[in-house]
């Protein structure tokens, strides 16, 4: 649609002559004149129209003299006339085309003829609930055995971490397990053994394990986001923790976990990318590939803060919450 009135108007002109050409091939000569002349037509038993000849000739001579004098559509311009319902044997013509500047009022609940009713879009709420986390989107990931991973994972020199460790971290565990711990990366006593969590947070890690959750190291598989072990022990970079990703999702496609524990905020944000910190997503399910996904506290958190029983707690039960998602019995006091 051109932005010049007098070419829409000659457009609309166009439309509604081909509209009045229908008209008569359905044996109906013009449109309808105003209200009161047709209820007064009605009551003689009679149906005046104005004829579309008339009409057709007056909007070509409202555009003429736009044309002359440059001035905007006529304010009494006729509208659409309406449409006689489809009996099945005429094909509608186009509908007059409509100005953008031209105001469309329709009253509530009446939907043009045209269009479908408009039906109201929901978008997805902004922060994740239970078992989504909207920002994560399902990839296809090869399956290999953990063998074939250690074996393409190599000597990794593939970012600036491997100038510093002594031992690659790799994970290990039960391939075939139904539960998956994930940390952040090797400390000091994991470099040194090559395996994961085997310092003070790895202890306690292992009393989750085997006096909260009635099960040893071997029933579960352990690994980290990076598996060299960073300057000071600080948090992984973005381009470490992107280059070693790729290796940690084959780790978890291969074991096939019926649920994931991530071990503190890095965990949590390399993994669903959820901006939110560990103290209020923790306790709440979300989805990481298909497989359910519980934040906790990091063990190290634990052993920073050893009288905060509040804290604890909060382990206890997100622990819990893991064992009746994958059918493990959950101990009770005393056992």
């Amino acid at each position: 649609m051109s932005d010049d009135p007098r070419r829409e108007l000659a457009e609309i002109v166009e439309d509604l002559d081909a509209h009045m050409r229908f008209l008569k091939s359905v044996g109906t000569s013009g449109i309808p004149k105003d209200p009161k002349a047709k209820a007064a037509a009605a009551t003689a038993g009679t149906t005046p129209m104005t004829d579309a000849t008339d009409v057709r000739a007056r909007l070509v001579e409202q555009a003429r003299q736009m044309q002359q004098t440059g001035r905007g559509a006529p304010m009494n311009a006729p509208t659409r006339p309406p449409l006689p319902p489809p009996d099945g044997n005429h094909t509608l013509p186009p509908a007059p085309r409509l100005s953008a500047t031209t105001p469309a009022s329709v009253p509530p609940g009446v939907v043009p003829s045209s269009q479908e009713p408009i039906q109201p879009v929901h978008k997805p709420a902004s922060q994740s609930t239970l078992f989504t986390s909207p920002e994560v989107k399902e990839e296809a990931v090869e399956i290999l055995t953990m063998e074939t991973i250690r074996e393409r994972l190599g000597d990794c020199q593939r970012c600036k971490l491997h100038a510093g460790r002594t031992h690659l971290v790799f994970g290990e565990g039960d391939v075939q397990a139904d539960l998956m711990f994930i940390g952040e990366g090797p400390g000091k006593d994991e470099d040194e053994q090559g395996r994961p969590f085997v310092g003070r947070a790895g202890q306690e890690l292992t009393r989750w394990i085997e006096l909260g959750m009635k099960k040893t190291r071997d029933d579960v598989y352990i690994a980290n986001i990076v598996k060299c072990r960073p300057p000071n022990n600080r948090e992984p970079e973005t381009d470490e923790a992107e280059t070693c990703l790729p290796f940690l999702k084959l780790q978890i496609a291969s074991v096939k976990p019926k649920a994931l524990v991530l071990l503190g905020n890095t965990a949590v944000r390399r993994l669903l990318t959820v901006k939110q910190g560990i103290t209020k997503i923790r306790g709440t399910w979300f989805e990481y590939q298909g497989i359910p996904a519980m934040p906790t506290y990091h063990p190290s958190y634990i052993i920073r803060n050893p009288k905060d029983r509040v804290r604890k707690g909060h382990v206890w039960s997100d622990l819990k919450m893991v064992m009746e998602k994958i059918g493990w019995p959950i101990p009770q006091k005393g056992e």
